[in-house]
C-alpha cells in the first residue's frame, strides 16, 4: 500500500509538472498611479495600464487579470490592450474600464464583467482611442477621436453616437447642455436638441475650467483624486504606491499611513536579465545606441515568489542615477556584484552600493563630446582568471580590466575607434565557454562590428565585413546583441536577422574572407529552394536552451522558437496569440534549471514555462518521462504531449498489438501527438505504447496511452 500511494503522489506531481509547460507568467506593475476612481466601500485604481482596487474597511487588495475577471488585460501587463481609462459611475454600480484596442468592460465590485465591443469592432478610417469618460447619472459620455458615445452603463448599450469630426478631450454635462473640449476649443449643443446633427454643436468662449473645474489636486507625485464620500484624496505616496491624504487643521495636505500597493515590479520598463543565487535580476535603463535613455537607474530582483529594488546608489558618481544598463557577478563571491549604468560603474557588496567608479578615480573614460566626468558602461564580463572586464562604451577605449585587488586599467586599440567615438556601443560582451576569448558587439548604425579579443595576450581580432556563405553581403544596420550555441557557434542578432560564425570561424587566426553563416531553411515543397533564417526580420536577442534551441527575441514580431538543427519553426509568440506584452523584444533569459525563459520588453516582463531543462535535456528515463493528459477523454480535442524527454529522442506509437500508428523525432522535451494514425485518422478506443529511444537508438523506454472515444 505504501508503494502505491508513493508511486500515486510521483504520478500526481509528475502530472501537474507537466500541465505547467506551456503556461505563462505575467508580472505586472502597479506603481505610478495615473487614475483613481472611488467606489464607495473599494477604491480602484489605475497604474502603469493595469488595475487593482483598495478596500479601506480590511486593508486588502485586489488585482485584476484577463479572464480574471476582465476580458482583454493580458495577465495584469501592460500590453497592445492596456487599460487606459477609467471611470466609476455610482448609479449603475459599475466600473467602466476602457481598453486600448476600444474595447469596454463593466466591472462590478463583485468581479462581475459585461464587455462591449460595438467600438473596437467599428470599421473606420478615423481615430478611435478613447480619451476620457464622463459620468452623469446613469450614463457615460466616452471621449472619443472623432466624437463623443453616450453610453447607457445601467441597462449596458449605446444611446447615440455624436460624430463631430474630431477629437473630444473630455465632457460636461448639465441639466439642459452638454459640453465638449476639442483640439479647436470648446462646443456645446442642448440636450433637447438632435446632438446627432453637427450644426447642433456651436462654438463657445466659455473657459473650460470654469465650466469643469477640476475637484483634484496635485502633489510632488502626481495627481490626487478626490474621494468625497471619504472625505480624502487619493494617490501616489514618493515610492508611486495608493496613499491616502487628508486636511490637517492648518488646512495643509497630509498623507495618512503609509502607502499601499500588490507586489509585483516597480517598473515596467525591463532591459537586460541575470540570473544569480537563485533570483532573477533585471536592469531597467537602456541607453544603447537608438534609445533616448535617462530612465532612472533602478534594478528589480524577483526571488521566485515576490520583488524587490537593489539599493540605489544615489550620486556616489556625483551624477543622478540613470540608465542602469548591464550586471556582472563575481564568481568567487556571490554577494559581490556590480552595475554599469550611463551615469558611472557601481560595486556592491551585501546587496548595498560600496563604491562608485567614474574617470576621476578608476580608468574609465567618459563620454566623448557629452559628458566627459561620467561613463556609460554598455556591458561586462568576468574572465577565466576572475577579474571583470568592463565595455566603456561612447568612448575609444572602450576595454577596461578591473583586477581583485580594485585596481584598474583600460587597454587602447585602435580597431575599436571609429569616426564618431561617441558612437561606440559595446554590447554583449560574454566569455565563450569553448574558445575562451571575449566578445563583444558594436552596435552603431553602419558602422556594425563583431570583436573577439584574446585578453591574455591583449589582440584584437575585429569582424567588420558581413559576407555570407553564399558570397553576398548581408544587409544590416546594427547588431544588438551576441550569443554563444552548443555547438560553439557564435550568433549575431541585427536587424537584418540572425546570422552566426560557424565554430571554426570563431577560432580564425584573421578576419579576412571569414564568412558568417545565413542558415539556409529547406522550402520541402517538393525543390531544393531555401529561405534564410528569419531574413530581414530584425532580432534583438537570441537564447539558447538545454536542446540547443533558439528563442530568438524581435523588435517587431515578437518571439519564435526555432529548432535545435535550426531547420524548424516550433512556437512563434506574438502578442496576437499570447501574453506576452510588447512584440519588442529587450532581453531573453532561461533558467536552465526549471526551463523557465524569462521575457524582457519595455511594456513588461513575463515568464514562459519551457519544455527542456538541464535535466531532461541530459538524460531520460521511466521517472521523467509521462503522457498528458491520460486519459484522453471525449471531450479532449487538443494534442497528447509526451514529456520529459530527450532531444532528439525516438518517439513510437504502437496499438497494444504492436502496430505502428504514429512516429517522430522530439525537437525539444516534449512530443506532441494528434491523436490520429499514419493517414490522419484518429485512433480508436484502447490503450496504446509509447516507446522512446535517445537519438543513438539507445535506453528505450515505454510508457501508455490510454484513449477513451
Amino acid at each position: 500500500m505504501k508503494h502505491l500511494i508513493l508511486s500515486l503522489l510521483t504520478l500526481l506531481s509528475l502530472t501537474a509538472a507537466a500541465e505547467r509547460i506551456g503556461t505563462w507568467t505575467l508580472f505586472p506593475s502597479y506603481y505610478g498611479i495615473t487614475q483613481v476612481a472611488p467606489a464607495g466601500t473599494d477604491i480602484f485604481v489605475l497604474a502603469s495600464g493595469n488595475l487593482y482596487s483598495f478596500h479601506p474597511a480590511d486593508n486588502s487588495l485586489t488585482t485584476y487579470y484577463k479572464d480574471d475577471p476582465l476580458s482583454d488585460l493580458d495577465g495584469g501587463c501592460l500590453s497592445s490592450n492596456d487599460i487606459r481609462q477609467i471611470a466609476w459611475c455610482g448609479d449603475a454600480g459599475r466600473l467602466i474600464v476602457a481598453y486600448s484596442n476600444q474595447k469596454i468592460d463593466l466591472l462590478t465590485v463583485d468581479k462581475d464583467v459585461t464587455t462591449f465591443t460595438d467600438l473596437a469592432d467599428k470599421q473606420m478610417t478615423g481615430d478611435k482611442n478613447i480619451y476620457n469618460i464622463c459620468v452623469y447619472g446613469q450614463r457615460a459620455y466616452i471621449c472619443t477621436g472623432f466624437g463623443i458615445i453616450n453610453f447607457d452603463v445601467r441597462n449596458e448599450h449605446v444611446i447615440d453616437t455624436y460624430n463631430l469630426g474630431q477629437k473630444v478631450s473630455d465632457t460636461h454635462v448639465t441639466s439642459t447642455h452638454i459640453y465638449a473640449l476639442t483640439d479647436d476649443g470648446v462646443v456645446k449643443a442642448p440636450l433637447s436638441g438632435n446632438l446627432l446633427d453637427p450644426n447642433s454643436w456651436s462654438t463657445t468662449g466659455e473657459l473650460w475650467t470654469d465650466l469643469k473645474p477640476s475637484q483634484d489636486l496635485s502633489n510632488d507625485y502626481g495627481t490626487l483624486f478626490r474621494d468625497s464620500r471619504n472625505s480624502c484624496y487619493w494617490g501616489n505616496d514618493p515610492e508611486g504606491r495608493l496613499a491616502r491624504y487628508e486636511h490637517d487643521e492648518d488646512d495643509t495636505l497630509q498623507q495618512k499611513g503609509g502607502g499601499v500597493v500588490p507586489d509585483g515590479p516597480q517598473s515596467k520598463n525591463f532591459w537586460r536579465l541575470y540570473l544569480h543565487d537563485g533570483r532573477l535580476f533585471a536592469t531597467c535603463g537602456n541607453l544603447s545606441y537608438g534609445f533616448s535613455g535617462k530612465i532612472p537607474g533602478c534594478v528589480q530582483i524577483y526571488d521566485g515568489s515576490s520583488w524587490d529594488v537593489l539599493a540605489s546608489p544615489g550620486r556616489m558618481t556625483g551624477y543622478d542615477y540613470i540608465d542602469a544598463n548591464c550586471m556582472a557577478f563575481d564568481p568567487l563571491d556571490k554577494n559581490h556584484f556590480w552595475v554599469g549604468a550611463a551615469s558611472g560603474l557601481y560595486e556592491y557588496s551585501g546587496y548595498k552600493p560600496v563604491k562608485a567608479h567614474i574617470p576621476a578615480n578608476s580608468a574609465l573614460t567618459g563620454m566623448y563630446n557629452y559628458e566627459e566626468g561620467r561613463s556609460n558602461v554598455c556591458s561586462m564580463a568576468y574572465d577565466r582568471d576572475n577579474t571583470l572586464w568592463v565595455m566603456n562604451g561612447w568612448c575609444d577605449t572602450p576595454l577596461v580590466q578591473f583586477s581583485r585587488d580594485g585596481s584598474s586599467r583600460n587597454f587602447p586599440q585602435r580597431a575599436i575607434s571609429f569616426e564618431n567615438r561617441y558612437n561606440v556601443d559595446a554590447q554583449s560582451a560574454f566569455i565563450s565557454p569553448t574558445n575562451g576569448y571575449l566578445w563583444w558587439n558594436n552596435n552603431q548604425w553602419d558602422k556594425t562590428a563583431v570583436f573577439r579579443y584574446d585578453w591574455r595576450n591583449n589582440t584584437l581580432l575585429p569582424f567588420t565585413s558581413f559576407m555570407n556563405q553564399d558570397g553576398s553581403t548581408i544587409s544590416h544596420h546594427q547588431i544588438f546583441d551576441l550569443t554563444e550555441d552548443k555547438d560553439g557557434n557564435i550568433w549575431v542578432a541585427s536587424d537584418g536577422g540572425p546570422f552566426y560564425l560557424s565554430h571554426s570561424a570563431a577560432r580564425t587566426e584573421t578576419a579576412d574572407n571569414v564568412a558568417f553563416v545565413q542558415h539556409k531553411v529547406p522550402r520541402n515543397d517538393g525543390t531544393n529552394y531555401a529561405d534564410y533564417l528569419l531574413d530581414g526580420i530584425p532580432v534583438r536577442t537570441i537564447a539558447i536552451d538545454a536542446a540547443n534551441r533558439k528563442w530568438i527575441g524581435t523588435a517587431t514580431t515578437g518571439i519564435y522558437l526555432i529548432s535545435s538543427d535550426n531547420n524548424t519553426e516550433l512556437h512563434h509568440f506574438s502578442t496576437e496569440n499570447s501574453p506576452i506584452p510588447s512584440d519588442f523584444i529587450h532581453d531573453i533569459i532561461i533558467d536552465s534549471e526549471t526551463g523557465i525563459v524569462y521575457i524582457a520588453t519595455g511594456r513588461g516582463l513575463c515568464a514562459y514555462q519551457g519544455d527542456i531543462s538541464d535535466a531532461n535535456a541530459e538524460e531520460m528515463s521511466k521517472e521523467t518521462a509521462w503522457v498528458y493528459p491520460n486519459p484522453v477523454t471525449p471531450e479532449y480535442t487538443g494534442m497528447i504531449t509526451v514529456t520529459g524527454l530527450t532531444p532528439g529522442a525516438q518517439v513510437k506509437i504502437l496499438t497494444s498489438s504492436g502496430q505502428l500508428v504514429n512516429e517522430g523525432i522530439c525537437q525539444g522535451g516534449s512530443y506532441l501527438w494528434d491523436g490520429c494514425d499514419t493517414r490522419g485518422r484518429k485512433v480508436a478506443s484502447g490503450v496504446y505504447m509509447v516507446n522512446v529511444a535517445t537519438p543513438e537508438g539507445e535506453k528505450g523506454i515505454v510508457t501508455k496511452i490510454a484513449i477513451v472515444r
